[in-house]
């Protein structure tokens, strides 16, 4: 058929997983040479316009010969109808040959590499389109004078620019189709990179905590016995529960929880040992799914404040509720200090990690912050989207 032509928490990865992501994306195709189709097929109602603009022309060709026919010899007998008939058997003539052009155009396809040495070739194919044009219409009895006339050059360097200019839209169609790709390559590109930072929040523990609780544990091997077996069971726990809900896009609540708990008790045990978890779950809530670690990675942020001093109690506490359609989960730093029990901290901070991990988990997950110390995660079921305002949270988020 004729056609025109047509934010991760550090280590490497993220890194490795963007490179991956990279790997397995196809580029976007260039332009169509040596015959390559890029572009699609002209369909009938694209073959009917082409058909109507060659009509449309012949009406115009035969208004300008008979005014220049009347204006030049006004004398001369002419009849409009033979007029018309002339230009008409033009436009057929044309309009038959726009398939040979659209698969020449197709076939040498010029692009920035080769343009140079195919530029002569399709001037000499329009050159042949003016001969063949003015050679049908001998043929026909058009036209009584001999193909090489030299009142033929007139007609003949016309057909040269409507060879070139038919080329000319054969290659913008093309070049289109080529952007619209490439733009549809982006948009899968995006998609395919907040997917791999993603994978890789999932797929890591924050390499400061890891290095940390490994130099505790070779000094406690050598003074505190017990302690570092405690503690090198809760880190084998916290890298087991961590490889198995890097395997999944999503886990239940349940699951998130274990997580979470085996993480906080390695920070206690280990680095941080006023560190404890408060969870208020329903039990109808831990079958729920939510995107597979985001609990943890927000958790981690808290846990990572660089703001909260090692040596002072920190409370996680983790709220769960159901409303609708959407798991509504609190998440909430308890921190004392400067003899003050339970006052809050302002440990969420502007384009944190656990923002990204929000971002980056897609549209069904939203977060709002109530007050300094608090987040709120919305997740919805199924398709709904949404994005979510601090002052349209319900009064039972906030409290």
């Amino acid at each position: 058929s004729p056609a025109g032509g047509s934010g991760a928490t550090g280590g490497d990865a993220p890194a490795d997983a963007l490179a991956g992501a990279l790997a397995d994306v196809p580029a976007a195709p260039r332009p169509a040479v040596a015959g390559r189709q890029v572009s699609p097929a002209l369909t009938p109602r694209a073959w009917m316009g082409v058909g109507a603009l060659w009509l449309v022309l012949a009406v115009f060709w035969t208004n300008q010969m008979v005014l220049y026919t009347a204006s030049a010899r006004p004398n001369d007998d002419y009849s409009w109808v033979e007029l018309a008939r002339l230009q008409v058997a033009t436009s057929a003539i044309w309009l038959a040959l726009s398939p040979v052009v659209f698969a020449l155009a197709r076939r040498f396809r010029m692009d920035a590499d080769n343009w140079l040495q195919l530029l002569p070739l399709h001037a000499a194919f329009g050159l042949a389109a003016g001969l063949l044009h003015t050679g049908v219409m001998q043929l026909s009895g058009l036209s009584r004078l001999p193909v090489l006339s030299p009142a033929n050059m007139n007609p003949i360097t016309g057909d040269f620019f409507v060879y070139l200019g038919l080329l000319a839209w054969s290659h913008a169609r093309e070049f289109a189709s080529w952007y619209r790709m490439r733009e549809l390559e982006g948009a899968r590109l995006s998609a395919r990179i907040a997917e791999s930072r993603f994978q890789a929040l999932r797929a890591q523990l924050r390499p400061q905590f890891l290095l940390a609780t490994l130099e505790l544990l070779a000094e406690l091997v050598h003074r505190d016995v017990p302690r570092a077996e405690r503690l090198i069971a809760r880190l084998a726990d916290t890298l087991r529960l961590t490889l198995e809900s890097g395997r999944d896009a999503t886990a239940t609540i349940g699951q998130e929880l274990d997580l979470l708990q085996a993480c906080v008790e390695t920070h206690r045990i280990g680095i941080r040992g006023g560190v404890r978890l408060v969870t208020d779950v329903p039990p109808s809530a831990l079958s729920l799914p939510i995107p597979s670690r985001l609990l943890c990675t927000m958790a981690d942020d808290l846990l990572a404040a660089d703001t909260l001093n090692p040596a002072e109690p920190l409370t996680v506490r983790v709220e769960v509720e159901r409303a609708a359609d959407v798991t509504r989960i609190r998440l909430r730093g308890e921190a004392e200090w400067g003899g003050r029990a339970t006052g809050s901290h302002a440990w969420w901070r502007a384009k944190s990690v656990a923002e990204a991990a929000v971002a980056d988990a897609g549209a069904l997950v939203s977060v709002a912050f109530p007050d300094r110390a608090t987040a709120v995660l919305l997740i919805a079921d199924g398709d709904s989207a949404f994005h979510v305002d601090d002052d349209a949270l319900p009064a039972s988020a906030v409290a």
